[in-house]
Order: C-alpha cells, then structure tokens, then sequence
C-alpha cells in the first residue's frame, strides 16, 4: 500500500451544527472522538457517535449534521490501491482502536508542526496506520499474505547453506509437520527437495 498524506485538522462542531455537501478529489478518513449525529455519505445516511470512523471515496459527495458537540477529526489522502471495499461505510471503534486512532492524530499534529526530517514520510506512514485501523474494524476479510510464496522465496535465498527447517517452521509459526504438509501440497515436494532443485 502507497499512500500520501495531503493534510488533517481536528474540529468542534456545536450541536444542530450542518457541514454542507462537499466532495474531494482524494480519499478522506473522518473521526468522530465524540458527540452524535447523521452523516450522508453518498446516497446513504449513517448515524455517527463517538468512536466512529469513515472512510470516504473520491469524488464523493458527503454531509454531517450534528445532534450533540461533535469532535472530529479527518485526514485527505491519495492511495495506489482500491479501497472501494472499505469506504463509504461508518464503522465502530472498539476502545483499543479509538486510542490508536487519537494517537495516530495527534502524531500527525506533532509532525506537522515540527516539520522534522523525514516528516512527510512519517505523515504517508501515519496515513497507513489510520487505514490498517479501519480495515480492522471493519469486518471485510483481506487475503492473507502468500506464506507459500514467502516460504519458497526464503528457500531460494539460502538455498546453498543449510536450513534447519525446524527452527525455520518455528519462527514462522508452524510445527515442523505442518509447515512440510503445506509446502508439499503448494509444491508437489518437499522443502528439502525444493531446496536441491
């Protein structure tokens, strides 16, 4: 995943407060630290309360009205990859994910206004950090690194020193029997014929 941050802001907004219709050219991520209130994202009303969190696709129109003071916090970005499966939905935070959220935030914050090296960098990493949280919680399943790929590929790498597939197994989360089962069936041979080929 590349993405970059282009900016954020934290805002209050007071009770029966109306955010009119706006859209941007880049992806947006809302946070909602506290208060409640209706959000229209696209064609679809959501009801928001602390611990929400969106994420908001390209060239889509989107709304708030608030029904009790709202803190909110949103960041823009531009991302390589295809969101669509997260986006345009508000999710619930559980506890842990609304204080890595606000940490993620106020990181933000810090970075842009020391402006230290590298911050730009930090701020696409800290984009990042906010995605993995909304992927969490939103329930869709993502497919799982290939760890046949990465098995075959460690293999390679070190093919003319000697492996010790037990200890290789253990640090990759498997007893020695399972991962060979696997790697046999992914590969039609054995990790240590593998290795010879």
């Amino acid at each position: 995943m590349n993405c970059r941050y282009a900016s954020s802001l934290f805002v209050g907004h007071p009770a029966k407060d109306y955010v009119m219709p706006q859209l941007h050219q880049c992806y947006e991520i809302v946070f909602y630290e506290s208060g409640s209130g209706k959000t229209t994202v696209g064609n679809d009303m959501h009801d928001y309360a602390p611990g929400s969190i969106v994420l908001i696709s390209p060239h889509t129109l989107h709304d708030e009205l608030t029904m009790k003071n709202s803190t909110v916090w949103f960041c823009l970005f531009d991302c390589d990859e295809d969101l669509s499966d997260y986006a345009d939905t508000v999710f619930q935070c559980g506890e842990p994910d609304v204080a890595g959220v606000k940490t993620v935030f106020s990181e933000m914050a810090v970075e842009l206004h020391s402006k230290r090296h590298y911050y730009d960098a930090v701020l696409n990493n800290l984009v990042e950090r906010l995605l993995l949280t909304v992927f969490r919680v939103s329930g869709v399943e993502r497919q799982q690194h290939d760890q046949g790929e990465y098995m075959r590929a460690y293999i390679r790498e070190y093919c003319a020193t000697k492996i010790n597939f037990h200890i290789f197994a253990e640090r990759i989360g498997y007893s020695y029997d399972r991962f060979r089962h696997i790697f046999k069936e992914q590969n039609g041979i054995s990790p240590q014929k593998f290795q010879l080929n």
